[in-house]
């Protein structure tokens, strides 16, 4: 029965994109060994819909004999509902954030399993605005400390931006680190007058990060 919901339901996110209803549509679905006592439907990392099951007694037949239990009527749950969109500190955001790390368990394993902290930050957001704005901060921070010891540019850069500046054409740099550890680092290095403009990160949107087009845009400016 949990197999057939389950199908039924990514069907009909499916059905949505098919028909052009939305861009885009991705159905996740977690599953764990324990006894279902609810149900949770996450959407779009803004809604939640939460519901426990009724438990009503039945009769099941084992061996020929029947047996009276209590059973877990997932069908009949009534669903409540909680967004985001009800404001930062309100009961029904701290719901869904609470939602978003339940529902995705291994945040946690993700980012103990990487030495990249941009990967740390791309799901941070699953874990709620808080946590999203924190890990975000933090590593703002770190990067600016980092920049100050970093070793020289990358063998061949500065001979390409000296040749770009000396031909008279525009270099912009766009990259996954905040704007300002990049200018910094030029600045360290005396390579500030050799670039036009530098794009880093939109704060607190790491979905905005490469290989996203938005900051590439950004740097071409209007077409």
């Amino acid at each position: 029965m949990m197999v057939s919901f389950t199908r039924s339901i990514t069907d009909t996110m499916h059905e949505l994109s098919v028909l052009g209803l939305v861009s885009k549509a991705k159905v996740s679905v977690r599953v764990h060994s324990g006894t279902q006592f609810f149900k949770l439907y996450l959407i779009n990392q803004d809604d939640a819909f939460f519901g426990y099951y009724p438990i009503r007694p039945n009769k099941v037949v084992a061996q020929g004999e029947a047996i009276e239990i209590y059973d877990l009527v997932g069908a009949d749950a009534t669903l409540f509902h909680c967004s985001m969109n009800e404001g930062e500190s309100s009961s029904g955001a701290q719901q869904v954030s609470q939602a978003r790390m339940w529902f995705d368990r291994s945040l946690g394993d993700k980012a103990y399993g990487t030495d990249d902290p941009l990967e740390v930050l791309r799901p941070a957001p699953q874990g709620g605005e808080a946590a999203s704005r924190r890990v975000e901060d933090e590593l703002t921070e770190a990067e600016g400390s980092a920049v100050r010891t970093a070793g020289l540019p990358v063998s061949g850069a500065v001979a390409a931006l000296e040749a770009a500046h000396a031909s008279g054409r525009k270099v912009a740099i766009v990259s996954n680190n905040s704007a300002a550890c990049v200018r910094t680092f030029l600045l360290l290095h005396g390579l500030q007058h050799l670039v036009d403009a530098v794009v880093g990160r939109a704060s607190y949107q790491p979905e905005a990060m490469k290989p996203a087009p938005g900051s590439i845009a950004d740097a071409l400016g209007p077409p």
